[in-house]
């Protein structure tokens, strides 16, 4: 491939980078069904679970909302400090759900938060979320499905009709949506050992992805379509892309929500 080609590319991911960045620090919010924040909870050294929230397991050492840890909106953050056993994979550890709610949901709908791991310590996907219904069925993520965290925050996102697996039935079985009465968190002991902790911001259910997420897809595919026009058999311009979009640039990770356009890309 030419070096004007190869220099073609890397402009346009410069350019897709740049608006990019722009616009998922933009102001622009999806349509907000329901939202802890924890703004409005007084900021505690810890042993306080959060206002409305029910914690169970019994890897959990400490809970609370603090100022210490940053927030993605305001000035407080929940965190939790889980003692990973290192027992066995997939292993259930710690939850966290805000109940007492009366939502009345859509299976389109998305539930999203925004996470991070402040020691950095915990390495592949062990973060899914939970919801429940009054009549006590409950569903979460899958297995193969759970979140990874960072050391900064970043939002996970997944839509209400993609909690595939079920964890409890209730009487009437299936999961009644315009009667859900709780909305949280599972972190999972997926043989991790030592002790870290989970601080997460903004648990919402919107009606449209958060704009982060729905951004970096529409972005995503915009630079597959771009190499795709450009496309040549030698990879050497593929790799210089690849390397800078989400190597050398910070507000671009390899976030889970781009490994089908990159398997995409890869392949073709």
């Amino acid at each position: 491939m030419s070096s004007l080609n190869r220099r073609f590319l890397r402009t346009i991911a410069m350019t897709l980078t740049a608006g990019c960045s722009l616009l998922f620090g933009s102001s622009i919010r999806a349509d907000v069904i329901f939202i802890d924040d924890f703004d409005s909870q007084p900021a505690e050294a810890g042993d306080g679970t959060p206002v409305g929230y029910f914690s169970f397991g019994d890897q959990l050492s400490d809970r609370g909302v603090s100022n210490a840890f940053g927030a993605t909106s305001g000035t407080n953050s929940a965190f939790y400090v889980i003692n990973f056993s290192g027992n066995a994979a997939d292993a259930f550890g710690v939850g966290a759900a805000h109940v007492g709610l009366s939502l009345s949901l859509d299976p389109n709908h998305f539930v999203s938060v925004q996470v991070r791991i402040p020691e950095g310590l915990v390495s592949g996907g062990f973060i899914g979320f939970r919801i429940a219904d009054k009549d006590g069925t409950v569903v979460r993520t899958a297995d193969t499905d759970l979140f990874a965290a960072t050391g900064t925050f970043q939002p996970i996102t997944q839509s209400l009709a993609s909690l595939s697996h079920t964890d409890f039935t209730g009487a009437t079985g299936g999961l009644d949506y315009s009667q859900i009465d709780s909305v949280g968190l599972l972190f999972f002991d997926r043989d991790f050992t030592g002790t870290t902790t989970v601080v997460f911001d903004d648990l919402r259910i919107t009606a449209v992805p958060e704009p982060s997420s729905g951004l970096l897809i529409a972005c995503a595919a915009a630079i597959v379509t771009a190499y795709r026009r450009q496309k040549n058999h030698e990879s050497v311009a593929l790799a210089d892309l690849l390397e800078f979009l989400f190597f050398k640039n910070s507000n671009l990770q390899p976030l889970q929500i781009l490994k089908p356009f990159l398997i995409n890309l890869k392949s073709n």
